[in-house]
């Protein structure tokens, strides 16, 4: 079977947030994270975005298990919303104003 390399990349990043939710996340997980993204991902992708500020920000914050479980939660946040699909009717005014 062929394995999506978006779909892992997803399941790597739910990963990751759940590690910095613990405060468990080894700095080798982050950045195979960045480096999968940077290579699946569109440089204009908001997910890719999400995850390059994840990357940046947990360098600052390695060691402030409050700002990590914050990371983690802004990582789970992206991935929910690039998880979601288009709304078929997302062009109508008349609807979504």
């Amino acid at each position: 079977m062929k394995v999506n390399p978006i779909h892992a990349l997803r399941l790597s990043a739910f990963a990751v947030s759940g590690l910095a939710l613990t405060n468990r996340l080894p700095l080798t997980d982050v950045r195979n994270l960045l480096a999968r993204a940077e290579q699946h991902l569109p440089e204009d992708s908001d997910f890719r975005q999400a995850i390059t500020v994840f990357a940046h920000d947990f360098h600052m914050a390695r060691f402030d298990r409050a700002r990590l479980e914050d990371l983690g939660t802004d990582l789970i946040r992206a991935l929910r919303r690039e998880c979601l699909p288009d709304a078929p009717d997302a062009n109508r005014v008349d609807i979504h104003g």
